[in-house]
């Protein structure tokens, strides 16, 4: 598994696991729904300023959007 694919899938663990849409998570940190989608699918490049702002909001620290389980 790729890097990508592995930061999206833990995005999108954090996020369901809190019961927020792409969306919520949207309005709360700030990006567009649409790079959050595209994130969680791995099918791009994301900014380790993008990541800082979605860990603060889902409050979870940046390392677990990297942990390969």
């Amino acid at each position: 598994m790729n890097i990508r694919t592995i930061v999206g899938k833990n995005l999108r663990h954090q996020r369901v696991q809190k019961g927020w849409t792409q969306e919520k998570l949207s309005v709360r940190s700030k990006v567009d729904v649409y790079h959050i989608g595209k994130i969680e699918r791995g099918q791009t490049n994301v900014s380790i300023d993008i990541l800082e702002k979605l860990a603060k909001k889902l409050e979870i620290p940046y390392s677990a959007l990297f942990l390969d389980s």
